[in-house]
C-alpha cells in the first residue's frame, strides 16, 4: 500500500515530482525527495516545504533554508553542526540528525505572540531521525547552543506539559514535535488559563495582604491580649470584620 492509500490520511503532492503522498510522509516514495511539513500562515492547512502556494487556499507559503554559517550552531544532542532556516520571519536552527530546533529568546517570544508564525510553525518538521546507533540519546541535561552550559529544564508556561531545555540569556532547546506541541496548547487557549491562573494568585495574594494588615489593625485596636484570646480559628472567621475595620482605618486600600 502507497503512502498515498493509508485509510484516514489527507494527501499532498510531493514539491518535487508532484505525486500524492500522505502528509506524514517525511520521504516521497516515488522520487525519494525529503519532505518537510509545514503549514499555511492564511488557512493552516498542511504542506510541504517547497510548495509556492498552499493546497488548500492558494496562499503564499513561506519557508527559507538559510546558506551554512562559518561556524553554526551545534546540535546539543548530537554535536552535529545545525541547519540554519527562516519559518516566516522566525529564525530557527534545526538538527537533521535527531530533528530537534534551536530557537533565540527573541524567536520564542515571535511565536508566543504572532498567530502568522504559529500557523508557520505548527506542522514544521524535519526528517525522521534515521535508526540505530545515531538516534537522539534519552533526555538529560544538554548544553546551550550558544554558550555551552548546561541548561535548566522547564515545564513551558508552567502547565503545559512540555519540557522543554532553557537558557535564558540564550534561547530554548526543542526536541523533535515539541515546538509543534506547543503551538498547539498556544493554540488550544493555554495561554488564556496560565494567564487566568497567574491573576487567581494575585488576587489571592491580595486578600491574604489585606487580611494580614486588617489582623494588625485589630491588634493595634484592642491589644495583643485580645488577639491571643480568639480561639483557634477565628482569625479566618473574623477576615470581613476585619477588613471592615481596615476599610475604616486606612480606606478601600
Amino acid at each position: 500500500m502507497s503512502a498515498a492509500a493509508v485509510p484516514g490520511k489527507r494527501s499532498l503532492h510531493c514539491p518535487d515530482c508532484g505525486a500524492s503522498v500522505a502528509e506524514d510522509v517525511v520521504r516521497c516514495p516515488y522520487c525519494d525527495a525529503t519532505l518537510t511539513r509545514t503549514s499555511c500562515p492564511a488557512c493552516f492547512a498542511p504542506a510541504f516545504a517547497g510548495m509556492r502556494f498552499c493546497p488548500a487556499c492558494g496562499a503564499a507559503l513561506e519557508r527559507q533554508v538559510l546558506p551554512p554559517e562559518e561556524k553554526p550552531l551545534a546540535c546539543p544532542r548530537c554535536a552535529v553542526a545545525l541547519t540554519p532556516a527562516l519559518v516566516g520571519a522566525v529564525r530557527i536552527d534545526e538538527c537533521a540528525q535527531c530533528g530537534g530546533l534551536w530557537l533565540g529568546a527573541a524567536a520564542v517570544d515571535a511565536i508566543v505572540r504572532n498567530r502568522d508564525e504559529q500557523a508557520l510553525i505548527l506542522a514544521h518538521e524535519t526528517p525522521e531521525p534515521p535508526p540505530g546507533p545515531a538516534a537522539a540519546p534519552a533526555r538529560y541535561y544538554v548544553p546551550c547552543a550558544v554558550c555551552g552550559e548546561l541548561m535548566q529544564r522547564r515545564n513551558f508556561a508552567g502547565l503545559s506539559g512540555v519540557i522543554v531545555d532553557w537558557c535564558k540569556p540564550h534561547g530554548t532547546w526543542f526536541d523533535r514535535r515539541e515546538l509543534q506541541a506547543i503551538v498547539d496548547f498556544i493554540q488550544a487557549g493555554g495561554l488564556i488559563e496560565v494567564r487566568q491562573r497567574e491573576l487567581d494568585a494575585l488576587k489571592e495574594e491580595e486578600r491574604k495582604l489585606k487580611e494580614m494588615k486588617a489582623q494588625q489593625a485589630f491588634s493595634e485596636l484592642h491589644g495583643a491580649d485580645g488577639m491571643a484570646d480568639m480561639p483557634p480559628g477565628a482569625g479566618p472567621m473574623l477576615g470581613g470584620a476585619l477588613v471592615a475595620v481596615l476599610r475604616e482605618l486606612f480606606g478601600k486600600d
